[in-house]
Order: C-alpha cells, then sequence, then structure tokens
C-alpha cells in the first residue's frame, strides 16, 4: 500500500483561485481558505479537472491512477507542479506539452517552462539557501531530454574527460593492476568502495545510482553555462568601468590592471547564489 501523502483536487482549485485573485473563494486568519460560492466553484474546480485529465493523457496515465474514491489525489510533491501548469494552461510551453509531451519541447521552450516553475515554486521562499535547494531539484526532476541535448552532453563529457586526462594522466594509468588480461567489467563491478571490495548492488540498485551520478552531472553543466554568463557579465562590465576610467584621467588603457580570473570567478558564484 502507497501512503504517499496526497492533496485533493478540490484543496488544489481553492489555492488556484486565491492565488488568481477570484473571489470564489477567501483566506481565513487561520490561514484555511473557505470557499464562499459553492456553485461557481465546482464549475471552476471541473474546469481544471478537465485540464488536469488532458495533461495525463499525455503521460499515458490513466485518471482512475491518481484517484482515490470520486476524488484526485494528487501527490503532494507534485502539486506546484500541477497548480503551475494549470495556471499556464494557455502558455506556451504549456500548450507545446498538450501537443507533444514534455520531451518534445525545443531546448528555449524547455528552458522558459523550467525557470518559470523554480520562480513559482520559490515565490514565496525568503531562505536563500532553501529556494536553490528546490531550484535544484527542479531541475534535476525536470532535465532536459532529446538526442540532440544528449549528444551535446556526451560530446562535452568526452571533451573535459579528454582534458582531464592530459592535465592528470590517462584513468587507465591510475589502476595499478596487470591490464594485459583486463576484460570489460561491468558497472555493478566498477562501484567499489574505499577498500576495493566490491559493493553488494543489485542491477536496479546500480542503474538507479547512475541514474543519479546522469543528473549530478547533468545540473553542474546547467550551473556551468550560468557560472559562464555571469562570469562574463562582470569581465564586461569591469572592462568597460576600466576603459572609461583611464581615458578620463587620461591614462594609458594598456597599462590597466584587471581583476585575476580567480577573484572574477569567486564574485560570479557570490551573484549566482546570492
Amino acid at each position: 500500500m502507497n501512503f504517499k501523502k496526497t492533496v485533493s483536487m478540490y484543496q488544489i482549485s481553492k489555492e488556484l483561485a486565491l492565488e488568481s485573485n477570484y473571489c470564489l473563494v477567501k483566506k481565513e486568519v487561520d490561514g484555511n481558505i473557505k470557499v464562499v460560492d459553492e456553485k461557481k466553484f465546482g464549475n471552476y474546480k471541473k474546469e481544471h479537472v478537465k485540464k488536469l485529465v488532458d495533461l495525463l493523457k499525455i503521460k499515458g496515465i490513466e485518471k482512475n491512477a491518481i484517484k482515490n474514491g470520486r476524488e484526485f489525489a494528487i501527490p503532494l510533491d507534485s502539486k506546484e507542479y500541477i497548480k503551475f501548469l494549470l495556471l499556464n494552461y494557455t502558455s506556451a510551453p504549456v500548450k507545446a506539452i498538450r501537443k507533444g509531451g514534455l520531451d518534445s519541447l525545443p531546448y528555449s521552450t524547455w528552458s522558459e517552462l523550467v525557470n518559470g516553475l523554480v520562480e513559482y515554486s520559490t515565490k514565496d521562499i525568503k531562505n536563500t539557501l532553501q529556494k536553490e535547494q528546490i531550484r535544484n531539484k527542479i531541475y534535476a526532476d525536470h532535465h532536459y531530454f532529446s538526442i540532440e541535448r544528449h549528444h551535446r552532453l556526451i560530446d562535452k563529457l568526452s571533451w573535459l574527460i579528454k582534458k582531464a586526462e592530459l592535465r592528470y594522466g590517462a584513468f587507465g594509468d591510475l589502476d595499478h593492476t596487470d591490464n594485459s588480461d583486463k576484460q570489460e567489467t561491468s558497472l555493478m563491478e566498477g562501484l567499489t568502495d574505499e577498500t576495493n571490495d566490491t559493493r553488494l548492488l543489485n542491477e536496479n540498485d546500480v542503474v538507479e545510482l547512475y541514474d543519479y551520478l546522469e543528473k549530478k552531472i547533468y545540473k553542474c553543466f546547467i550551473e556551468f553555462g550560468e557560472v559562464a554568463d555571469i562570469f562574463s557579465e562582470i569581465r564586461h562590465e569591469e572592462i568597460e568601468d576600466k576603459v572609461i576610467q583611464a581615458i578620463d584621467e587620461n591614462e594609458n588603457p594598456d597599462d590597466i590592471t584587471y581583476d585575476d580570473s580567480k577573484t572574477v570567478l569567486e564574485k560570479a558564484l557570490r551573484e549566482l547564489y546570492k
């Protein structure tokens, strides 16, 4: 039996009505949301149920699979995502999902969707660390899959591995065993602990672990792109400001001293996580 916490569409519809400033509901002193007009609210809820069913069909999910009696039982950790899709049902990204599914989205549309979801899910959160945790989870849960993106990721990984081998030596050199008769090992055999003993993992365990690794790597690439953009902006502003200052003070621009790269990177990281 699945004891996962759920929330009803009745509750989700009340929250959506409140966020949309509809007079169908009102927030009470204790924080609960009270329905003012049950008849009109019932019609409002039916509209969202219809939209939800349409979204479920795209994912190949039967509506009865997430029902508890006559009412929908939405997993609590999916509530914000469902609310976001319903609130933005007619937006370009959600229209694209309804037309061809999440996996069919071009990267620009996917990025618009996920960035919007991050903003929506963190709008009421003040704690920077908590906001970053939610952001990372959303990016990990909605990582972008396409053949083009997959090949781009593989190419980047291959390039990084080659760069690392040039700096630190081939990874195979780190294995001091005789490789002359070494046969190809399975993923499971490769997952060893610090004592070189094979971990007790079954095939599903290994798949899950490598899925986790893939998400972590993907998140690193996303973050790297953001850091590079911020880094570039900081450097551009620094160059512009110092060149203007040198001209104003009749100094030779060629004599300008700029911040070292490590300092700029530290500034970029502070800007990213602030």
